[in-house]
């Protein structure tokens, strides 16, 4: 039997989104604007990088390393029935200037096994490709700019 995820979610059409590559994006989205103590009920199994990035602050790395940890224990509850792996990157934001600044990239895969036949398996991008950039100055507004390829071209 398959089961199928829900994520809710605040749209004016929709009160909840079932697609994989949807809820992912959705998730990713939560886990950047979620400010972390939120609720002492779920708060073992909720992700938030403003928390995260708050105990990891000092090392980069380990930050990407807890993050990427997070997310795929998260995943593994959302999507039984797919094997959805994040991979969490960091680099200097100005290569030109070393202010302390720097960029963490996700990479999501989904992986679907064909006919339950485990060697089977098709590959896709569990996010579009593009750049979330957090505007402190703006009242912390997100802006998301997608890369031109073929997964973004009717967007």
């Amino acid at each position: 039997m398959r089961r199928t995820c829900i994520t809710p979610v605040l749209s004016s059409t929709a009160g909840w989104v079932t697609d994989v590559r949807d809820q992912i994006a959705s998730f990713i989205r939560f886990v950047i604007m979620n400010p972390g103590n939120t609720s002492s009920l779920w708060e073992d199994d909720m992700v938030s990088f403003r928390k995260l990035a708050s105990e990891f602050e000092g090392t980069r790395e380990s930050l990407c390393n807890e993050l990427e940890h997070r997310l795929n224990s998260s995943f593994g509850r959302m999507f039984p029935d797919f094997r959805v792996s994040a991979e969490c990157t960091t680099s200097d934001y100005d290569s030109d200037n070393d202010d302390g600044r720097y960029i963490i990239a996700f990479n999501v895969t989904i992986d679907q096994i064909n006919n339950g036949d485990p060697n089977d398996v098709t590959t896709t991008g569990g996010l579009i490709s593009g750049t979330i950039a957090v505007d402190e100055k703006n009242h912390n507004s997100i802006e998301v700019r997608f890369d031109r390829n073929r997964d973004t071209a009717a967007l």
